[in-house]
């Protein structure tokens, strides 16, 4: 992108051409085709309904948009890092690259549903879908289709559903031979509430084992005698909770219902006050949480121009995004369409010089 002035702190549009690749860019993650350029020449694609347009038709192409998808989930979503999750074989015996590149393309599907599809956005961590192949299938108990590749299934009896019961992100926020609650319910609040929890003090000792705990064993229990510690309480009672409710999925994302040591797993979880249990609780406490909505509005905005948010200059815009999104039909899709028609897309500003 080329500015004649850089450094005026007054806005201005970006030019057509510019705006045709920064769409492209952010949908397709390659440089625009002749529609795109033919609408930046004639000066069209400056238009509201023109946009509006060429959004609807690059999401509707399934290979190219599926490059925003890869991009984007694998990013945000973790899903690019499942091929190389290491999953202890021998604790974990039907873990396999044939099963992690499985978990990656139910992540990738799951999402592509919201994106393309009339589903609102806050049903992210509720909705009882899954799409399973033969590997998925095996690891989730449930009888795998006839149809070779994968399959959309509703499945009303599994104990699982939403995003959080996913087997990629269940597996990806776990440790190679354990769950982590305290890597889950960090990743929740991380990604999905956009609420970033201090880092420990330096001198906590991080480790359960290195505290002397035995957390392959009961995690619950360990966690406990670590928060016992007030300079650890602190920050795990933020996101702790949020993992706990998920211990009935194992560090692959199978469904259990004890530890190793024979205990019965106690999914229930209290979160500033509020009661829940289990994946349905969890998922019914991230729905309704404001921020839910905020952050994938957030996520998307930062992929999208390749910068972190200016919370003086930019959050008054992600706000109206947020107010016209949920005006309207509250689907990625529509989110999408309001954030490329934001001044801050459309639009840029040069940084005055010190």
């Amino acid at each position: 992108e080329f500015d004649p002035n850089p450094t005026s702190t007054t806005k201005h549009p970006v030019a057509p051409f510019e705006l045709a690749s920064r769409l492209s860019y952010f949908l397709w993650s390659s440089a625009p085709d002749d529609a795109l350029l033919d609408a930046a020449a004639d000066n069209s694609l400056i238009q509201d309904a023109k946009l509006r347009a060429t959004v609807e038709r690059m999401l509707a192409d399934p290979v190219k948009s599926g490059r925003f998808v890869e991009n984007f989930v694998g990013q945000w979503l973790g899903a690019r890092k499942l091929p190389e999750h290491p999953a202890d074989d021998k604790l974990f015996p039907q873990w396999s690259s044939q099963l992690a590149s499985s978990l990656t393309q139910e992540m990738y599907l799951y999402f592509t549903e919201f994106l393309k599809g009339d589903r609102p956005w806050v049903d992210f961590m509720t909705a009882d879908i899954n799409f399973v192949d033969a590997n998925v299938a095996k690891l989730y108990g449930v009888p795998a289709s006839t149809t070779p590749g994968f399959q959309q299934m509703e499945i009303k009896t599994d104990k699982r559903v939403g995003f959080a019961g996913l087997g990629g992100f269940l597996a990806v926020t776990s440790l190679g031979d354990r769950t982590s609650p305290t890597l889950r319910g960090r990743w929740i609040l991380r990604n999905l509430l956009c609420s970033n929890p201090p880092d420990p003090p330096a001198d906590v000792v991080a480790d359960l084992a290195a505290s002397g705990l035995d957390p392959t064993k009961n995690v619950r229990v360990a966690l406990e005698e670590h928060r016992k510690k007030p300079s650890c309480a602190a920050c795990h009672s933020a996101f702790d909770p949020m993992g706990l409710s998920l211990e009935q999925f194992d560090a692959i994302g199978s469904f259990r219902t004890t530890y190793v040591d024979g205990t019965t797993i106690d999914a229930s979880a209290e979160l500033a006050g509020v009661k829940f249990s289990g994946l349905d609780g969890l998922a019914d406490v991230v729905s309704k949480n404001a921020k839910f909505s905020e952050c994938v509005s957030d996520m998307l905005f930062k992929y999208g121009l390749g910068r972190t948010i200016d919370e003086p200059t930019d959050r008054p815009y992600l706000n109206q995004v947020q107010t016209a999104w949920k005006k309207g039909a509250p689907t990625l899709r529509n989110l999408v369409q309001s954030l490329v028609l934001a001044e801050t897309f459309r639009y840029r500003h040069g940084s005055a010089a010190n």
